[in-house]
């Protein structure tokens, strides 16, 4: 009973009426559309969940996460506060101490942070509701005694009435009589400041409590009429119903057997009248008691066996109740599990996701490079492409200039020749003549050179083979030789010979061939001459030979030739070794170190 009658009194802390009035509901959720303002929809929605907590718990909650989700949008930090309040007073009342105790101390801070410690106050009682609805009493008297410096402003008193009422109550529980009594006789004193006789109830009620068990029956009494005649101006059925227990001990006690079967049966009026289940049991036990004292057993058995029923019936409920709150728990467990293997798998999800942005911002990032490398590669092939076309058109411009120069030369000299052919026609000393168609031939040898070099593909080399050919043709016409008069074995490599080469050895064939063909053959049957140009060991080696009359004085010839000077002037230039020999006819090799091949 004890326990009983100290969670009422924390009720009466949470204002929730434990019969809903259904007109009341109604008319309140007609008026919650049809407000105006957010603080006429913050009252409507409050009186709500209060008056639909003991009788729909979802409706409830319902309403009280309406109003939190105004509070959200308006952003207001007192009615975030409030909205935590009611749906921990909703949580409360299901029996959800966990998750209401999370939402008070979630409302400690909020109160807290805007120094409403009015407030804070009386999150301080109500952690002491559901500390003491876990059955830890101490934890409950903690709470109420931390929560008074918090009581501050126009409600101060009127929460101090209720924090004293229910701090007398759990002293009084745990065996604490003085210090209950000093919180209850100071709770006194603040309702007759406030002056509301009404609230005397509770703390009248608590003192005989306690003055029954301290066994003073006669002051026991007094608190009793007190505390009906300042209860019966309140609706507070519960605290009726066990004064009238307490008074029916009181008369047990004085042996007034017709008076504790009054009281007994005007506390069993107030419980079938009132629906009160949760005290059946407690009275029960009083009328076993009062039939045992009067010696009818019969009854006494009748009320034990119901008793029995009823606790089984309250131990079935407790079990179910806990078979319940185990599912729950294991439904719980099994969905923080599921959350948490969601958790892993998004986890996993998120790192393969991570991963297959990093390889594609890797491959992003490549392509990127890959682009970048080839608009370079673009612009290097373009600029080089331009420059190559630049090099071109300068090399063939070059091409061009050096046929142009090589055709102008090789015109300039045949205009040379023509000038000393013209000239010889008006000279008749023959040794004149003789020497200016000698410079005729070494004109018309260079000549040749340019020609080809501006006819062929390659500007700066001559091709041996075909130079020397075209060179002794032309000797062969200028001596006026004809075919088969004189046999030409050439032998000539096709070795391609630069210019720089070329001309001091095409001057050198030229003083060699028109000597052999002026004064070699004069009593000669079958005149040859041979003509051999190859390469051999890293020399360029000429060997011209007849087999003519050959010279009577090599050494003589030598001094007093012209032709021959230049030979001799030709072979230093190009650092050849120059051999002549006059065996059965005129010989002369050259081992040429210094010659250039053209590329």
């Amino acid at each position: 009973m004890r326990r009983q009658y100290v969670f009422l009194q924390f009720l009466l802390f949470f204002s929730f009426q434990l019969v809903a009035q259904s007109a009341i509901i109604d008319s309140l959720q007609k008026a919650l559309p049809k407000a105006e303002s957010s603080s006429e929809k913050f009252k409507i929605l409050n009186k709500l969940c209060q008056h639909t907590t003991s009788v729909n718990r979802d409706l409830a909650m319902k309403y009280a996460l309406i109003y939190d989700s105004l509070a959200h949008d308006i952003n207001d930090p007192y009615q975030l506060a409030r909205a935590k309040v009611l749906i921990g007073s909703v949580d409360f009342t299901s029996g959800e101490y966990e998750k209401a105790a999370e939402a008070f101390l979630s409302a400690v801070s909020d109160f807290s942070a805007i120094n409403d410690s009015s407030q804070v106050g009386a999150m301080h009682n109500n952690l002491s509701a559901i500390a003491w609805a876990q059955k830890d009493t101490m934890g409950a008297i903690n709470y109420l005694l931390e929560a008074i410096p918090y009581y501050t402003g126009s409600t101060r008193l009127r929460r101090l009435i209720i924090n004293h009422t229910n701090l007398g109550g759990l002293l009084r529980v745990a065996g604490r009589y003085d210090e209950a009594k000093k919180y209850l006789l100071r709770a006194i004193d603040y309702v007759n400041e406030l002056k509301t006789p009404q609230e005397l109830g509770g703390p009248y009620s608590s003192l005989t409590q306690i003055a029954l068990e301290q066994g003073d029956v006669r002051q026991a009494k007094v608190y009793a009429t007190l505390a009906l005649h300042h209860l019966s101006a309140t609706k507070d059925i519960q605290t009726i119903q066990s004064v009238w227990r307490v008074k029916a001990k009181i008369a047990s006690k004085e042996n007034d057997f017709p008076e504790m079967k009054r009281c007994l049966d005007l506390a069993q009026e107030i419980t079938d009248g009132n629906n009160l289940k949760t005290m059946e049991a407690g009275l029960l036990s009083d009328w076993k008691e009062y039939f045992v004292k009067i010696g009818d057993y019969r009854n006494a058995f009748h009320y034990s066996e119901k008793l029995r029923l009823k606790n089984d019936s309250t131990l079935n409920l407790e079990r179910d109740r806990n078979l319940t709150e185990l599912r729950e728990k294991f439904e719980m467990d099994k969905k923080e599990k599921e959350i948490a293997l969601l958790s892993v798998q998004n986890d996993l999800n998120e790192t393969k996701i991570l991963a297959s942005r990093r390889q594609n911002t890797g491959l992003l990032f490549g392509l990127v490079i890959l682009g970048l490398f080839s608009i370079i590669l673009w612009r290097l092939f373009s600029k080089i492409k331009t420059q190559n076309l630049l090099i071109s058109y300068a090399l063939q411009e070059k091409d061009t200039l050096l046929r142009e120069i090589h055709h102008r030369v090789k015109n300039n000299l045949q205009v040379i020749s023509s000038l000393l052919s013209l000239q010889s026609k008006y000279i008749h000393d023959e040794n004149a003549i003789d020497a200016l168609k000698q410079g005729q031939s070494r004109v018309r040898s260079m000549a040749l050179i340019h020609q080809d070099l501006y006819q062929s593909d390659n500007l700066k080399g001559v091709n041996a083979q075909i130079y020397f050919s075209k060179l002794l043709d032309n000797l062969l016409h200028s001596y006026k030789i004809k075919d088969g008069d004189i046999t030409m074995d050439v032998r000539v490599d096709p070795i391609i010979l630069d210019v720089d080469t070329m001309i001091p050895l095409g001057l050198v064939i030229n003083e060699l061939i028109s000597n052999a063909l002026k004064h070699a053959f004069s009593s000669a049957s079958d005149p040859t001459i041979k003509v051999r140009l190859q390469e051999v060991d890293e020399l360029l080696v000429l060997e011209i030979s007849d087999n003519g009359s050959g010279v009577a004085d090599i050494n003589e010839m030598q001094n007093k030739s012209f032709g021959f000077s230049l030979v001799k002037i030709f072979a230093s230039k190009l650092k050849a070794d120059l051999a002549m020999k006059s065996e059965a006819g005129f010989s002369v090799e050259m081992k040429i170190k210094q010659f250039e091949k053209a590329a």
